[in-house]
C-alpha cells in the first residue's frame, strides 16, 4: 500500500494460524496481526495491484458491519479477535467520564452517551446476552442504570426480568437489603414472589465499583432461594475491589477502567 508507518505507533495484536483456499491455491499461513495508529493522506496510498485490489476508509461501525456481513477476505480468526477489540474500543470512546460527580473525588462513568448511540447500545446488549447460558431462568437488574441493560437482555434471550429497586418503589410485599455505595449507603428491595426457589438467575448491572450493590442483590436473590449462576457488568473499576467481593461467582465485564487498560485502548485509537 506504499504507507511509511511510524513503528512507535505500531503494536502487536495477535498471531493467527489459518489455512486458506483461493481458487486452486491451498495456503497454510501464520499471520502476525498488528494495529497501527497514524494519520495518513489518501494521496500517499499506492496500491500493489497484485496484492491489493481496493481500499477505503471506514468507521468502527462500518468495519463491524463488513465483518458481520462477510464482505471482507476470509480471515475469520483475525476478525473474531478484532471484533472484540472494536466493540471495547467503540464503547470506551462512547462512554463519558465526569470528574467530581456526584461529589469531589468521584470520577463518574456516564453511560447515557452509550444509551443514545444505537450502535454502542446494540453492541453492549449483544455482549451481555452472549455471556449468559440458556439454563438461566430469570434476569435481575437494579435501578436505575442496571435496568437499562438487564431488561433488553432479558427480552433478547426470551427470559423473565425482575427489577431490584429502592425502598417504596415496588407495590407488593418485598424484602430489603442494605448496602454500601462508593459514596454512601442505601437500601434495595425485591418482591418476595419475584424468584422461585431453585431458579437460575443472572444479575446485570452497568458498573462494578466497590461491589456493595452487587453483593446486596446476590443476597436478595439467595434469600428467595435463587441460584446466582452469572454476574455481568458493562464496566469494571478494578482498583475499587468490587470483583473480589463476589469472587465465588461467575463474573464477566466488558470494559475495565483500570488506568493501564485505558492507556492501551487510547493508544490504539488516537
Amino acid at each position: 500500500m506504499g504507507i511509511d508507518l511510524d513503528l512507535e505507533n505500531v503494536e502487536y495484536f495477535a498471531t493467527i494460524h489459518e489455512r486458506l483456499k483461493y481458487d486452486d491455491i491451498d495456503s497454510n499461513e501464520l499471520v502476525d496481526v498488528f494495529i497501527a495508529r497514524q494519520n495518513i493522506n489518501k494521496e500517499d496510498i499506492i496500491l500493489q495491484k497484485e496484492e491489493v485490489s481496493y481500499t477505503c476508509w471506514v468507521s468502527i461501525e462500518e468495519l463491524l458491519h463488513l465483518i458481520d456481513s462477510n464482505q471482507l477476505l476470509p480471515h475469520n480468526e483475525e476478525y473474531k479477535k478484532m471484533v472484540d477489540y472494536l466493540v471495547k474500543l467503540k464503547l470506551a470512546l462512547t462512554l463519558r467520564r465526569i470528574n467530581d460527580y456526584p461529589k469531589p473525588g468521584i470520577n463518574f462513568k456516564d453511560i447515557t452517551t452509550i444509551l443514545k448511540d444505537p450502535v454502542a447500545y446494540h453492541l453492549a446488549i449483544d455482549f451481555l446476552a452472549n455471556k449468559i447460558n440458556q439454563d438461566v431462568d430469570i434476569i435481575v437488574g437494579p435501578e436505575a442504570r442496571g435496568i437499562m441493560f438487564a431488561a433488553p437482555v432479558a427480552y433478547k434471550l426470551n427470559k423473565g426480568y425482575v427489577p431490584v429497586r429502592k425502598p417504596n418503589k415496588l407495590p407488593a410485599e418485598t424484602i430489603q437489603q442494605e448496602y454500601e455505595l462508593e459514596y454512601g449507603t442505601d437500601t434495595l428491595e425485591i418482591h418476595k414472589d419475584a424468584i422461585k426457589p431453585g431458579q437460575n438467575v443472572a444479575i446485570i448491572d452497568d458498573l462494578m465499583a466497590t461491589g456493595g450493590t452487587m453483593e446486596a442483590i446476590i443476597k436478595l436473590v439467595e434469600r428467595l432461594g435463587g441460584n446466582v449462576t452469572k454476574v455481568l457488568c458493562l464496566i469494571d473499576l478494578p482498583e475499587l475491589g468490587g470483583s473480589k467481593r463476589i469472587s465465588n461467582y461467575d463474573y464477566s465485564y466488558l470494559l475495565s477502567e483500570n488506568e493501564e487498560d485505558k492507556k492501551k485502548i487510547y493508544m490504539k485509537s488516537f
